[in-house]
């Protein structure tokens, strides 16, 4: 199976993550912690890159990084070989130290450097390394916070124009995020297939993608239907506004209800919900909406009636609505 592509080029932000290979430790002393930080250094003035942010937990670490030269496998693929090379010859190791390739998550820098930046300086504090996050001394935020000078490789100059008042607010920023984060967040700021953005954010990256394949197979783009998704609650307003029927008949639960079946499968197949989402739309278990799915579809071969139903929905949904589609989906949230 093909590996996903990685979009990248130059000026591009990633939010990037390596885990430890079973969740085994990456780090077991504070001598392998001064040496990650001194070999990230070295990666970031090797390099080139805008490192914003990082941490480094016991069993995984994040950077918020940019890469002036569009160069991030590059620097990646360094920096984990040699930390991996040298972390087995320290504690006499076999095997691999990451749990294969790293992931880089492509950034909005304008919609999502500040909560990202608090996502990844909160960090400590949600695995309860830290009480507080300018407590944890093996990341980014003390250094922001003014407790020590910053070094020369951590780009702090954009975070702090973020806030009118610079330092002191960018801190305050960080806290109100540490007390206000609920796990929900996390799947916000993960983003869509590697991508965080609002809709022609995530449009421009799939160009660039597939310029950059050279002719090569686009299933190595990744998976990038969300794009063209419907958002549940409009998708349903849309079925009723075109079927001529009250949105309660859509949610029928009597035998043979054909606009309860469309609305299945119109739920499965151009929202991003999951099989279980659509069941608790529904009223049913994930099972059931994924049977439904596929009887209708199949009813909409075989049968007359059914398949003009199904061509009238094609056409309804053929070009879902863009308003406020350039938006990252609950940035509030994410902030």
């Amino acid at each position: 199976m093909a590996r996903a592509l990685r979009i990248e080029y130059a000026g591009a932000l990633y939010h990037v993550t390596s885990r430890g290979d079973r969740d085994d430790p990456i780090v077991r002393t504070d001598d392998d912690r001064a040496r990650f930080v001194e070999l990230l250094e070295e990666t970031v003035v090797k390099y080139g890159l805008w490192l914003h942010a990082w941490v480094l937990l016991d069993d995984h670490f994040h950077l918020l990084v940019e890469t002036p030269r569009g160069n991030l496998s590059a620097a990646m693929h360094y920096f984990n070989t040699a930390y991996s090379n040298r972390f087995k010859a320290r504690h006499g190791l076999r095997g691999r130290v990451f749990a294969g390739r790293f992931r880089a998550v492509l950034v909005e820098k304008e919609a999502w450097l500040g909560p990202l930046s608090a996502y990844i300086h909160a960090n400590p504090v949600r695995t309860g390394a830290a009480a507080r996050p300018e407590a944890y001394p093996w990341g980014s935020f003390p250094a922001y916070t003014g407790r020590g000078a910053a070094p020369s490789w951590l780009w702090t100059r954009d975070l702090l124009a973020l806030q009118s008042d610079g330092r002191a607010g960018y801190v305050r920023f960080v806290r109100q995020f540490t007390r206000d984060w609920r796990p929900e967040h996390r799947t916000t700021l993960q983003g869509a297939n590697a991508i965080l953005g609002g809709r022609a954010f995530q449009a421009a990256a799939v160009e660039r993608a597939r310029k950059a394949l050279g002719g090569r197979e686009e299933r190595e783009l990744p998976d990038l239907k969300h794009l063209d998704a419907w958002e549940p609650e409009t998708l349903i307003g849309r079925l009723a506004e075109v079927f001529g029927i009250p949105r309660e008949a859509l949610f029928q639960r009597r035998r043979g209800n054909p606009w309860r079946k469309l609305t299945i499968y119109a739920l499965k197949k151009y929202t991003d919900l999951s099989l279980k989402a659509v069941g608790a739309i529904m009223g049913m278990d994930y099972a059931a909406v994924s049977q439904m799915a596929v009887r209708f579809e199949r009813e909409a071969a075989e049968q007359k009636e059914s398949g003009r139903l199904m061509a009238r929905l094609e056409k309804a949904v053929k070009a879902p609505p863009r308003s406020g589609a350039d938006r990252p989906r609950n940035q509030e949230e994410g902030a």
